[in-house]
């Protein structure tokens, strides 16, 4: 495994997102963790992202509310642009409904995020050349905000 993020889904829930370096992919896999023990067991996955090598994986919880817990997993294919994946997961842990969510329009030499106590996502970056930016992601942006279908 190379590149490797975890992220809390809920209590006693985590996403552990990684590249497989064998495989050439991206895969996320959700882990419940026995609150008495500590022991971790896989609840779910690996579910597959994406599919070559990545010269970064990581993972941002999302807000839930009263929906279903999601990930926000970013990541960048070498000499791409960075994008994300964010999927639903059950309060069982099961992966579902993942959807691909374009959030930079540039490759990126390095990057962090976080979310805020609002819900957004804050994410600070350097550019291929080393120039430092920043972009804010509300919950529509991010993949957060459930879609509602329209009958």
């Amino acid at each position: 495994m190379w590149a490797r993020s975890v992220a809390l889904v809920s209590q006693n829930l985590i996403a552990y997102s990684y590249e497989s370096s064998t495989e050439k992919a991206t895969k996320l896999v959700t882990l419940r963790v026995d609150p008495r023990t500590h022991r971790l067991s896989v609840a779910d996955g690996p579910h597959l992202l994406s599919k070559g090598s990545t010269s970064f994986v990581h993972s941002v919880s999302l807000p839930s509310g009263s929906a279903s817990p999601k990930t926000f997993t970013y990541f960048q294919k070498p000499g791409e642009t960075s994008t994300a994946q964010v999927c639903r997961i059950s309060p069982h842990g099961s992966i579902a409904g993942c959807e691909e969510v374009p959030w930079a329009d540039a490759e990126l030499k390095a990057v962090s995020g976080v979310r805020l106590p609002d819900g957004r996502l804050a994410f600070a970056f350097a550019s291929m050349n080393g120039a430092p930016q920043y972009q804010i992601l509300g919950p529509k942006e991010s993949g957060a905000e459930d879609r509602k279908s329209v009958v």
